[in-house]
């Protein structure tokens, strides 16, 4: 992967500066493509801040622990 990179980023800096710019916002719009089919497969996927978002959300909100019933102890049969 990082020998693609490299032969991308020589490419680009060989490239006129509007060629350039061409070619990596085709290639920023390919990678948004990838990542959106990537979570459309499959639907389970969160976003990687998901959980995050959520605590930041209910940062402020005060939470009470439900008070907790005894034990249910059954008898031996």
């Amino acid at each position: 992967m990082s020998n693609v990179l490299e032969e991308l980023e020589l490419t680009l800096k060989e490239m006129k500066p509007e060629q350039a710019s061409d070619l990596e916002r085709e290639l920023e719009e390919v990678l948004v493509r990838a990542k959106a089919r990537c979570h459309v497969r499959s639907g389970k996927r969160r976003p990687p801040d998901y959980f995050e978002r959520i605590a930041g959300a209910l940062k402020g909100e005060e939470f009470e622990r439900p008070e907790q019933l005894p034990f249910e102890t059954r008898e031996p049969f």
